[in-house]
């Protein structure tokens, strides 16, 4: 029931962006991102970053692998 819920709401945002699309899936975050990224010859991935801490100076955060690894552009929103 929260899968659909959260497919729900992502389709409420997707619908703002011409061809937007709202995909769940299971996985590291980054990965998945990127991956669906290659398998669907994505444009431009819209995603979402808070301000970093500490611990993102250290690990990095899913945001900026996603900028480092997408093979499309990559709009960043704070």
């Amino acid at each position: 029931e929260l899968k659909r819920a959260i497919q729900a709401t992502l389709e409420k945002l997707a619908a703002e962006f011409e061809n937007g699309v709202a995909v769940v899936r299971e996985g590291q975050p980054y990965h998945e991102i990127v991956d669906y990224a290659r398998e669907a010859g994505t444009d431009c991935i819209v995603i979402a970053s808070h301000r970093p801490g500490w611990g993102d100076y250290l690990i990095g955060s899913t945001a900026a692998r996603v900028v480092r690894q997408a093979p499309c552009a990559v709009m960043v929103r704070r």
